[in-house]
């Protein structure tokens, strides 16, 4: 799988957590204009600048936050990788 594959492929299971109820926003990333970081991250085993992108998922309940857990988890184990964060009610995923 390439990485845009990858990117494309956790994308759709962004969408289907959307289709599950999850209130979900998707914007591209500030830092994709930043000569310097792509610079310093743009290698071939990542995904291009204009793909990388932050989704944030509003949750309301212990059932949507284990559903994005799973999805996660389920992304881990294909190989694909991104950093997670989050507070209460939110969880972050960062594609870059």
């Amino acid at each position: 799988m390439t990485p845009e594959d990858a990117f494309y492929f956790a994308m759709a299971k962004v969408k289907d957590l959307e289709t599950d109820g999850i209130d979900i926003t998707i914007t591209p990333s500030k830092s994709k204009d930043d000569q310097d970081l792509i610079n310093k991250y743009c290698i071939s085993d990542k995904i291009p600048p204009e793909l990388w992108h932050n989704i944030c998922f509003k949750f309301t309940d212990k059932a949507q936050i284990n559903k994005i857990r799973k999805h996660a988890n389920y992304l881990a184990m294909c190989g694909i990788s991104f950093d997670i964060g989050g507070t209460t009610g939110i969880r972050d995923w960062e594609f870059d």
